[in-house]
């Protein structure tokens, strides 16, 4: 018998005993469905994650933290409120110690493949007010990332990877708003107040509000307004005078030139200093790709899980199908069939049902993909972006892989069919 005839037999066979056939393909379709949606939610994760970071990270970026990390941020509790002269200067101390020295930087700095470095300033101000006017709100404020993608909302945001003149501040809609409005707001002059807290002495700082932002979906927003780097150190060092913290930072990020890579500048700053934290753009982007994987491997496993439980039914369906047609068996070989093409035949109808329970799964979890994507972006907020995406090779492979297993699956029961003897199958009643 052709091989092609017998596919087109045992899907003959099939059509026999639709009940069954569905009810043991719906078995294979639970584990098919599972994986399908966990392949899909990785891939979307991956893709999530490459995307996130590079709306947010240079790609020549280097981080350099001590080891001793400091986890407690400067900015708590609300983003926008009003200020209390009462507690100011209270979140100021929720900074902690500083722990990168100047001499730390400067030596970084001046490492040969560095192109330029960025101080990590966190100044958290008394309070902002404008220029005349009488309200005073404290905002939570960081220094401008120029790798940041931030969209427009009014005025005139730096391109990406150019940073904010020296004298401006960028804000977001939500301070805008309580400004007048984000077009009011822009060429707004804005006074930052900040207090030293050995001399007690504030000082107001002024800088010109040149645009409006609104944080993409997928950018890391630290504050409702950013200042200069210049501005951060402006302020940072009149904050710091005489205190513990004086000349001392949280952190740097240093950029790779086009004569090394992130890895040659990591090594270069481990060997000057191994007490410090070095961490490659690169090397986040596999944290967050490990942590991706794992997750995704755990409910690949529950599919399998779900498909070792369907190779058992198939193996019981096909016995039971071995049992009910055992006269045709016998008279199949008694007709000249080989014990091989009979064997083929049994496991052609287990791939068919490994090919039909890949297709029910595959396709609900499609369907399920087309409701689940809305509402998963609603909720997070991620605009415009699929956290669940299916790859039609993927599926394909997945479907051809069931099939082999329920292949295999139908091993057993083929043997049987094949070894009845065609006289005392005809004897079966």
């Amino acid at each position: 018998m052709k091989y092609l005839d017998s596919i087109k037999r045992a899907g003959r066979s099939l059509r026999n005993a639709k009940g069954r056939t569905i009810l043991t393909s719906m078995a294979i379709g639970v584990g098919a469905f599972t994986i399908t949606l966990a392949v899909a939610a990785g891939l979307g994760s991956r893709d999530f994650v490459d995307e996130f970071l590079t709306s947010n990270i240079n790609p020549n970026a280097v981080n350099v933290f001590k080891e001793s990390d400091v986890t407690t941020g400067p900015f708590g509790g609300e983003s926008i409120s009003e200020y209390d002269p009462d507690t100011a200067g209270e979140a100021q101390t929720e900074i902690g110690e500083f722990t990168l020295s100047q001499e730390q930087v400067d030596t970084i700095a001046g490492l040969d493949g560095v192109a330029e470095t960025y101080i990590e300033y966190m100044v958290q101000p008394n309070y902002i007010q404008l220029e005349g006017g009488d309200e005073r709100l404290v905002v939570s404020t960081a220094t401008h990332d120029p790798d940041i993608s931030l969209s427009e909302v009014a005025g005139d945001l730096p391109e990406k990877g150019t940073a904010i003149n020296d004298d401006e501040v960028i804000i977001s809609k939500d301070l805008a708003d309580q400004l007048g409005g984000a077009d009011a707001a822009v060429d707004l002059q804005l006074l930052i107040n900040v207090t030293n807290p050995v001399s007690g002495q504030s000082q107001d700082f002024r800088y010109d509000v040149v645009a409006v932002f609104e944080p993409s979906s997928l950018a890391l927003s630290f504050g409702e307004m950013y200042i200069s780097a210049a501005g951060g150190r402006e302020m940072s060092s009149f904050i710091n005078q005489g205190t513990e913290m004086e000349g001392r930072y949280y952190g740097i990020v240093a950029i790779a030139d086009d004569t090394s890579t992130p890895d040659d500048v990591k090594t270069a700053i481990q060997d000057i200093d191994d007490s410090l934290a070095v961490q490659t753009a690169e090397e986040l982007t596999g944290s967050l790709f490990t942590i991706v994987n794992i997750i995704m491997g755990i409910v690949v496993g529950f599919g399998v899980i779900a498909l070792i439980a369907a190779v058992f039914g198939i193996i019981n369906t096909q016995y039971i199908s071995v049992l009910e047609r055992t006269r045709e068996i016998g008279l199949m070989k008694a007709l000249g069939m080989r014990g091989r093409h009979v064997r083929r035949l049994f496991q052609l109808e287990a791939a068919w049902i490994g090919v039909l329970g890949g297709l029910i799964g595959a396709g609900l979890a499609w369907l399920a993909g087309l409701f689940l994507n809305p509402w998963i972006a609603e909720l997070t907020g991620l605009d415009n972006i699929n956290l669940l995406v299916f790859n039609p090779l993927a599926i394909l492979g997945l479907i051809v892989l069931l099939a082999i297993i329920a292949m295999l699956a139908g091993w057993f029961p083929s043997r049987k069919a094949s070894s009845l003897d065609p006289i005392e199958a005809l004897r079966t009643e």
